[in-house]
């Protein structure tokens, strides 16, 4: 059950991360008049660049690519962590492959705090050489000020996982799925659960716990004021008979540790997933091929739904064409980056 949340990179050169600050910059092509604006230009046919997350103002986007962007002659198909600031047009590398030795696939998934200072990513390399087992994913902190990395997690033996980080707006707090067991309890491997880091307290706290060994929680998001957190799991946390791989919608009050189940698959081969968050935890976005209306929806045509944490009340956004075509979060089905408002 190794790395969930991934896209269809091709397989991973023989490399790993030394200790990186930021690598130079360069500026990209002006926006010309149009609403839609070109960020990155891969030299190559074959390189990627996968959305990650904007400041609260948009002057500053994090995203994930193995394009060579600024002629470095990086190693292809191994994504690095990068930051462009839409005022200025540069662009920033956060990571850089130094040791050519291992298997490392690289670093994914990042967000960034309010401000644009923080940003958060997972990765399985060795950014400040202190050991970390080959393909074993931690997940990270870069302040952007100091320049200084911070490694989040540690995993609790060889091979566990940590991923999928998730900011509240002032960056303190962090959400992401692990099978590692941060606190000693006895916590088998595989079983990806739920956790919350304080960067001020400096304590972990576990969020789910699966229902069975073969069940996973996934895709955490926090609220931008860092008090509700949603994510997706098909473990029967309510004791309601919620069969095997049957994924749903949770919603967790941090505050007054609630969970809230927020979708109810019509059968157990339809899916909701990979859900977002508004500011303030009232409104969730996720995809689904449920028919959480009872409207005859066919199986496996996935609809963007939007839910109503007050009235408790879903609501279907898209419609498909046809019975082939989906709508889906964005990513390859890693994560929904709608913007939401109250």
């Amino acid at each position: 059950m190794r790395r969930w949340i991934r896209r269809s990179w091709a397989l991973a050169a023989s490399l790993t991360l030394g200790a990186a600050f930021l690598m130079g910059s360069v500026s990209a092509a002006a926006p010309g008049t149009n609403r839609v604006s070109r960020v990155t230009t891969s030299p190559d046919t074959f390189s990627v660049s996968m959305p990650g997350g904007m400041s609260a103002n948009g002057t500053r986007m994090a995203f994930e690519s193995d394009a060579d962007l600024l002629d470095e002659n990086i190693i292809p198909e191994i994504p690095a962590i990068w930051l462009y600031d839409t005022t200025t047009r540069h662009f920033d590398r956060l990571t850089s492959l130094t040791d050519a030795t291992g298997f490392a696939t690289g670093s994914f998934g990042p967000v960034l705090s309010a401000d644009g200072a923080t940003v958060a990513f997972d990765s399985d390399l060795d950014i400040l050489h202190p050991g970390v087992v080959l393909d074993q994913i931690e997940v990270w902190l870069f302040n952007t000020q100091s320049m200084k990395y911070t490694r989040v997690t540690t995993a609790s033996e060889p091979l566990r996982d940590s991923q999928q980080p998730s900011l509240s707006a002032d960056g303190t707090k962090i959400a992401f799925f692990s099978d590692s067991d941060f606190r000693n309890e006895g916590r088998p491997a595989g079983p990806f659960e739920i956790w919350l880091y304080d960067t001020h307290t400096l304590t972990y706290t576990r969020i789910t716990s699966a229902s069975h060994v073969s069940r996973n929680s996934l895709s955490p998001r926090l609220s931008a004021d860092g008090r509700k957190l949603v994510f997706y799991s098909d473990s029967d946390f309510l004791g309601q008979g919620i069969p095997d791989n049957q994924n749903e919608i949770w919603l967790y009050d941090i505050a007054t540790l609630k969970l809230t189940r927020v979708t109810t698959g019509t059968d157990s081969q339809r899916d909701s997933q990979h859900p977002s968050l508004n500011a303030d935890g009232t409104r969730l976005a996720f995809e689904s091929d449920a028919d959480l209306l009872n409207q005859s929806l066919p199986d496996n045509v996935f609809e963007i739904w939007l839910y109503n944490a007050q009235t408790a009340a879903p609501s279907r956004i898209t419609n498909a064409s046809q019975a082939s075509r989906d709508s889906r979060s964005a990513g390859a089905g890693s994560r929904f980056t709608a913007i939401l408002t109250s």
